[in-house]
């Protein structure tokens, strides 16, 4: 009767997912156990599984194949609970509620990575310890002490930990752009690149050097900035014996040292 009425009595006490039925709650409970035997194995990544079934689910990831499509924006997806959980976005349903505060989410999977908010539990990686708020998170960081890269580009085979660096690479080779700069127009393959660039608009500096305070909008940009500070000046003018941390750096100034024009400053010139 629980099919019919929607109740689903059994609760799993490990991830709170919920089932009608006992024979597929039982299922779901091995899934949780280190001793399942996973006797069906993907020959790209390794990964084990319990069912053929799974398996064929799973080797659309690595296929590119995408069976199940949304009706409303054609959306395509591998894998057919991901189309259903896809679907409640246009519909807005949102069944998983939160005990602790007003929020709903989509999917289970969603909302016990919420719950972390509440109880402050983490989930650490048994390897290097780091610690991350979702299971997904966890995983895709996984693959970077296994190595496994199982998402791989069907026009160069060059292969990624996730699949949302996957999409970026592709557009290096469609040129695709999605990202629109509000300000200038500009288009950008990702909404990262987009956000670093909306900074030069906003004037937004939040990375700074702990040397010299200069502030930057990015990350990669301190850190280039850093190595001024950090590295050694191993690139020497054969003209005048000033050091330089950059080769870039050594250049330029070498082609104005050659014009008979001597340039020093503090952050880039030092005299051996």
């Amino acid at each position: 009767m629980g099919t019919h009425t929607g109740n689903k009595p059994l609760e799993c006490d490990i991830c709170r997912k919920r089932f009608t039925q006992g024979r597929a709650f039982a299922c779901h409970m091995r899934t949780h156990s280190d001793e399942i035997e996973k006797p069906f194995k993907c020959n790209e990544c390794q990964k084990g599984f319990s069912k053929e079934s799974n398996l064929k689910a799973h080797l659309r990831l690595h296929t590119g194949d995408k069976p199940y499509t949304c009706h409303i924006c054609n959306k395509t997806f591998a894998q057919s609970n991901a189309h259903s959980y896809h679907m409640r976005i246009h519909f807005g349903d949102k069944p998983f509620s939160c005990d602790s505060c007003p929020k709903s989410f989509t999917t289970n999977g969603q909302l016990m990575n919420h719950r972390r908010v509440h109880t402050g539990e983490v989930l650490q990686c048994n390897v290097c310890g780091k610690s991350y708020t979702t299971s997904g998170n966890l995983a895709a960081h996984m693959r970077i002490h296994t190595g496994i890269k199982p998402h791989v580009c069907d026009i160069c085979n060059k292969a990624f930990y996730v699949p949302n660096k996957l999409a970026k690479h592709k557009r290096t080779h469609t040129g695709d752009r999605p990202y629109n700069c509000n300000e200038c127009s500009k288009k950008f393959v990702s909404m990262d690149s987009l956000k670093v660039h909306a900074r030069i608009h906003s004037g937004e500096r939040p990375y700074s050097c702990s040397f010299c305070s200069k502030r930057f909008i990015s990350s990669s940009h301190q850190k280039a900035h850093m190595k001024s500070h950090n590295e050694m000046k191993s690139y020497i003018c054969e003209i005048c014996c000033s050091t330089f941390s950059a080769s870039s750096d050594m250049a330029t100034h070498q082609a104005i040292c050659k014009a008979g024009e001597r340039i020093f400053t503090d952050i880039n010139v030092q005299y051996l």
